[in-house]
């Protein structure tokens, strides 16, 4: 039964997915019928995908199906597409390779440039794209990395200038910058979502609570930016958190845990999958039971894990 709801729950997504593959495909077969073959059904889908979510935006009925397509079966399309190259063909065309490269690339830039201009986005984050796309194609499992973060940050910065009140005028170096996103990543390692820390700074007062609200509002919509449609955001352990249970990777294994003097919320519930799947866990903890004031952190952990590991497999 759960097979089944969960069949139900992809099926939405999955569809708008086929429909879009079945566009690409016949629109690569009408360019070749004509003689031409300048853009594989890859690189169409994709760009059939951003005009349809110009329109509409997945919602929670499509979402589930159309991460799973884009995790799962990409990945497992681009197996597919490694096996079916020849090994004498790529060592033919290789000397071509690098003229077919640069125009690739060229072609990306300038393309990239006009639509990204078309679609409103600054030119950062168009370079951004345009080189994802151009080095890997449509065929790419699409990951924000650092870089692309810190870029979507000042993104958001700069939408929210003319509601802010510290940050209104915020430094465009890149310290800054990052020491932003350091605050945003420790939020989000922690599980703090943007409506609780908003209601937790709404009574505080000054400057301080100025601080604090513009903090949450960037916090806000720099996750919904995150989390848009063909951004992968998350993190390791958030990557680890959702797939660790269902890959059974750790299933009936012995776990050791080291070099821990505290945990954030991510990880106490990565821990809790640990003690549900492993057969057994154990964490070690620096600290002296005699000496409680040194090591009281160590010791606060320590009554922390006590109580998922007397309903699991854990010491």
């Amino acid at each position: 039964m759960k097979f089944i709801e969960t069949v139900k729950k992809m099926l939405p997504g999955c569809a708008i997915a086929l429909v879009i593959a079945v566009v690409a495909k016949f629109l690569e077969q009408l360019e070749e019928s004509v003689g031409l073959h300048l853009i594989g059904a890859s690189v169409i889908a994709m760009f059939i995908g951003m005009i349809v979510n110009r329109f509409y935006a997945p919602n929670d009925k499509t979402k589930p199906g159309i991460k799973f397509t884009s995790k799962k079966i990409l990945k497992f399309a681009i197996i597919l597409l490694g096996a079916s190259l020849n090994i004498t063909t790529v060592l033919t065309v290789g000397k071509f390779s690098l003229t077919v490269m640069l125009f690739t690339l060229a072609t990306c830039f300038g393309l990239g440039y006009v639509i990204g201009k078309a679609l409103g986005l600054d030119w950062k984050t168009s370079s951004l794209i345009n080189a994802g796309t151009g080095i890997c194609g449509g065929s790419a499992d699409v990951t924000l990395d650092s870089g692309g973060k810190l870029l979507t940050l000042q993104r958001t910065l700069t939408e929210l200038a003319p509601v802010l009140k510290v940050y209104k005028r915020p430094s465009q170096r890149a310290a800054f910058l990052e020491s932003l996103l350091a605050v945003m990543e420790e939020l989000q390692a922690y599980a703090v979502s943007p409506e609780q820390l908003s209601e937790s700074v709404a009574q505080i007062e000054g400057e301080s609570g100025d601080k604090l609200r513009d903090l949450s509002l960037i916090y806000g919509i720099y996750l919904s930016k995150l989390h848009a449609p063909g951004h992968d955001a998350r993190d390791v352990l958030e990557k680890l958190e959702e797939n660790l249970e269902a890959s059974g990777y750790i299933d009936n294994k012995d776990i050791f845990l080291d070099g821990f003097s505290y945990f954030t919320g991510r990880e106490l519930r990565i821990l809790r999958i640990l003690l549900r799947r492993a057969k057994s866990v154990t964490v070690t903890l620096l600290g002296d039971t005699q000496d409680r004031e040194l090591f009281s952190e160590s010791l606060r952990v320590r009554e922390r894990l006590g109580a998922p590991a007397r309903g699991g497999r854990g010491r």
